[in-house]
C-alpha cells in the first residue's frame, strides 16, 4: 500500500514540469495594454487637429484632446508644457491603429507637434 502513495509526489512533480514548459516574467505596468510598434503607426497619415487639451478624471486621470468636431483622442507623447486643462491648440499627430489603452478615450494618436492658439 505504501508504493502507490510514494508515486503521488513523483507524478505531481512530473505533471508540473510538463504542464508549464515556459514561465515568463510579468510585463511592466504601462498605460497601454498593447505596446505600439512600427506596424501599428500609420506614418503616411499625419493629421492636423484643432481643439482643446482636457484633463479627464478617468482611470487615475490623464490629458486627452477634444477636436472642434467633438471627436475625442488619447494623446501619446504630449509634452509636459502643454498639459493644461482648457488649453486651445493645433496639433499634428500620427494615428496609431490596433492599440487598446486603459483609458479607452477616443482614437489613440502620437503627438508630433503642438502650437498654442490661446493660453487661458
Amino acid at each position: 500500500m505504501k508504493k502507490p502513495l510514494s508515486l503521488v509526489p513523483l507524478l505531481l512533480v512530473a505533471l508540473l514540469l510538463f504542464a508549464c514548459p515556459e514561465i515568463t516574467p510579468p510585463k511592466e505596468a504601462t498605460n497601454e495594454v498593447q505596446a505600439s510598434s512600427d506596424s501599428n503607426i500609420d506614418s503616411d497619415t499625419l493629421i492636423t487637429l484643432t481643439g482643446t487639451i482636457t484633463y479627464v478624471e478617468l482611470e487615475g486621470g490623464f490629458f486627452g484632446f477634444i477636436a472642434k468636431d467633438g471627436k475625442k483622442y488619447t494623446l501619446k507623447n504630449l509634452p509636459k508644457a502643454f498639459k493644461k486643462d482648457g488649453l486651445l491648440v493645433t496639433l499634428k499627430a500620427i494615428p496609431i491603429k490596433d492599440v487598446v489603452t486603459f483609458y479607452q478615450y477616443g482614437e489613440y494618436i502620437e503627438v508630433s507637434e503642438v502650437q498654442i492658439i490661446n493660453n487661458q
